[in-house]
């Protein structure tokens, strides 16, 4: 079975069934429900191997690999090493200092074997899109965004400020014209061939396949803004680049879960704190769009989802100051539901994510 974070969103406001649910920022909620789901990832580790890890190491210390999330054990083929405080020097146990395992009385014929759970996966979801019904624009002209809104030219050359939040147009002024610059150097492109600061290739980040049919992709167009990049390729693909080169597929899952093309890309203006903001045209329609994938989460069963939509709307109801008997019985059910299932299976979390390369949260 397989949900988006938008759709567990959803069914949680419904179940918070709190009018003022809808007036958190998406962004906010977001963030609620990374923290509902790292609550019960670190149980489920505890139920299953599917995210776990191992690594060997001989002497007395080494450093935690960059995925490991929880020490689960720490052993010998013969002897298992208790955890300790950094001050309980005793033989036949470990600490951790500074992301470095120490084990303590160790011979140096052993080798350690370290049992780890992984980093748990960052849950990201795009807002709904916000279409622009706009008649007079002049698409010949740039269309300059920034966090609230964009400028752009009427076909008898005023130049107009479009607000989101307002839906409003205002005369204006193009705003003083910068550098194009990401990540405070210079960028620039020929066909595939992608230049940073003069003379640093970076070609080998902007390598895109079809998904369908594993075929190389052309670049079409590429807009930049200080710290993120969009590109679209010659399939309609489009794609995010962030400040340490980690390129995002934006379009799966995107628009209501369901996969969509872009047709031209005009301007970005990327805020982390939001995972905000792309001015596209999609479906020959203007479109102000989040850079941030939908996650597709997959379990065996619908018992995990809906204890995560059980927490998520109890989370949302004690911010606002409400409370929901009905849900909480709800949420008691399903939880006994859930690790129930668990303790009967050790296939319980099947939990995949093959959509979601952004590692930052909003």
């Amino acid at each position: 079975m397989q949900k988006t974070c938008k759709e567990i969103i959803r069914q949680a406001k419904q179940l918070a069934q709190c009018q003022n649910s809808e007036a958190f920022e998406w962004s906010f909620v977001v963030s609620l429900l990374n923290s509902v789901y790292s609550q019960i990832y670190n149980d489920l580790t505890n139920y299953s191997n599917s995210f776990v890890q191992h690594f060997e190491f001989s002497g007395e210390e080494a450093d935690l690999p960059k995925d490991c999330y929880k020490v689960l054990a720490v052993y010998t083929n013969n002897y298992n090493y208790n955890q300790s405080s950094i001050n309980a020097q005793i033989p036949g146990t470990y600490y951790i200092e500074n992301n470095t395992i120490k084990i303590v009385g160790k011979h140096s014929s052993q080798k350690i074997t370290v049992k780890y759970s992984c980093v748990p996966i960052v849950l990201t979801s795009p807002d709904d899109p916000t279409e622009v019904n706009l008649d007079n624009i002049n698409y010949n002209e740039p269309l300059v965004l920034d966090d609230n809104g964009f400028y752009y030219t009427d076909l008898e050359d005023n130049v107009f400020y479009y607000n989101f939040k307002k839906e409003t147009q205002e005369t204006a002024s193009y705003p003083t014209a910068t550098d194009n610059l990401f990540n405070n150097k210079s960028l620039s492109r020929d066909g595939n061939n992608v230049t940073w600061n003069g003379d640093v290739d970076v070609s080998e980040y902007f390598i895109a396949k079809d998904s369908n049919t594993g075929a190389d992709l052309s670049i079409t167009e590429m807009v930049w803004d200080n710290t993120h990049i969009a590109i679209r390729y010659d399939n309609n693909d489009l794609y995010v680049m962030t400040g340490d080169w980690n390129k995002v597929l934006v379009n799966p899952y995107l628009y209501k879960g369901r996969y969509f093309k872009i047709e031209k890309v005009y301007a970005i203006c990327g805020d982390d704190s939001t995972g905000k903001g792309l001015l596209v045209k999609s479906d020959n329609k203007l479109l102000y769009i989040d850079f941030v994938p939908d996650t597709v989460l997959d379990y065996p069963n619908s018992v995990f989802f809906d204890l995560v939509e059980d927490r998520l709307a109890l989370q949302m109801q004690a911010i606002i100051g409400t409370s929901n008997d009905a849900l909480r019985d709800k949420e008691g059910n399903d939880n006994l539901s859930f690790y129930t299932s668990l303790q009967k299976s050790s296939q319980g979390n099947r939990i995949r994510n093959d959509y979601n390369f952004y590692r930052r949260f909003f």
